[in-house]
């Protein structure tokens, strides 16, 4: 019969479930996307005028305004953390932490400032189970 294979079974040769095959060509179509516009900011990107600034830049500032960006974020993931466990539903630091770092990404790359806040309640509710619960953790963190 056409069963799946179970776990540790070999493959039978029969093609991917539908929402595999979708899965993948989502995968490849965020991949090319990000390569074209990778390579539309590299060719509008003036390099020696690059190089030259970047010979001006002192090392350790740039290190140290990294880090401090870094820790900003961190403290901001943890007191969301300490919003969603006062209403008793943990997520690990670490998750929270992912999720903040892909919506700033979120913001700086599309029009809205919003929209990484979105992206970033939505995860948390379907972790969580509770979407408002999630988008109010959100709101709060980011306005407190």
């Amino acid at each position: 019969m056409g069963s799946q294979p179970q776990r540790g079974e070999a493959d039978s040769g029969l093609p991917a479930p539908a929402s595999a095959l979708r899965g993948h060509a989502a995968t490849f179509l965020k991949a090319g996307v990000s390569a074209a516009l990778l390579l539309l900011l590299a060719r509008r990107v003036d390099w020696d005028e690059l190089a030259a600034m970047l010979r001006q830049t002192d090392p350790l500032w740039v290190l140290l305004s990294i880090l401090a960006g870094v820790a900003l974020n961190a403290i901001n993931s943890w007191k969301w953390r300490i919003l969603l466990r006062a209403k008793g539903k943990p997520v690990p630091f670490v998750r929270l932490l992912n999720l903040y770092f892909v919506g700033l990404f979120i913001n700086n790359f599309f029009p809205s400032t919003v929209g990484g806040d979105i992206f970033r309640g939505y995860q948390v509710g379907r972790d969580v189970g509770d979407r408002a619960l999630a988008m109010a953790s959100v709101f709060m963190e980011r306005f407190t």
